[in-house]
């Protein structure tokens, strides 16, 4: 993924994050988020039917927390010395 960490995400994009990141449902992916409990489920859903925007800031999160899965997968494949604290500090953020 060697994109603008920044550029809109398509709902079709916001979806395909959320399982490539291991959330099943939306609600999870608002929870990861720490969106406001009352809105999290309607919130996800909006941005991945396409009919809202995701902001900047959830927008970034996602694609970070993606980041951080490449970076575990990748240090996975290379067995670096490093590898078992490099995993528990990327579990450690990704809950």
């Amino acid at each position: 993924m060697n994109q603008d960490l920044t550029a809109p995400m398509s709902g079709e994009e916001v979806v395909a994050a959320r399982e490539a990141l291991g959330f099943e449902t939306q609600e999870a992916l608002a929870d990861a988020l720490g969106l406001e409990a009352k809105y999290r489920r309607d919130t996800v859903r909006s941005w991945e039917s396409g009919r809202q925007r995701i902001p900047g800031p959830p927008r970034l999160a996602i694609r970070l927390m993606l980041k951080l899965v490449e970076i575990r997968q990748v240090v996975a494949k290379r067995q670096l010395p490093i590898t078992n604290q490099i995993h528990e500090i990327v579990d450690g953020i990704l809950g």
